[in-house]
């Protein structure tokens, strides 16, 4: 245990407090260092804390204007729902032609992976299934 002298500490940050504290060692806690895949997230809460933070909103009641708000919000217009939605054009190897706007809908009702497909428009992959090619259009053609 070591005998630290704060006097001159406290006359710099102007507060009131002990001329000399005693450092033990054994009394601190140490600084846990989150790993990189933790960055932002809490390190080293208690199970007490975790179920505290879990039940917070637990039952909590919304006032009607509150919940007109949340539904409001919720409820997307055709344009904010269709804002990243773009056109496309995609030609397959038997020279066919398909114009599609909004990939994701359109890969989950033909049977392809949007993953992989967006992953051959970037050039990831070389081909995909039938596919030759995929051309984003600026507008519906």
């Amino acid at each position: 245990m070591n005998k630290l002298h704060v006097k001159s500490l406290n006359e710099c940050f102007n507060v009131d407090g002990p001329d000399w504290i005693i450092d033990d060692p054994n009394s601190h806690t140490p600084f846990i260092t989150p790993p990189p895949w933790n960055k932002g997230k809490k390190v080293g809460c208690s199970e007490e804390t975790k179920s505290l933070l879990r039940n917070y909103n637990k039952g909590r009641k919304l006032t009607k204007s509150h919940r007109e708000n949340i539904s409001k919000s919720m409820k997307g217009n055709e344009k904010s729902i269709n804002s990243k939605k773009k056109h496309y054009k995609i030609t397959f190897i038997n020279g066919e032609e398909v114009y599609v706007f909004g990939m994701v809908e359109w890969c989950k009702n033909n049977q392809y992976s949007f993953q992989s497909l967006y992953r051959f428009i970037r050039g990831e992959r070389k081909k995909y299934k039938d596919i030759m090619a995929v051309e984003e259009l600026a507008q519906d053609p």
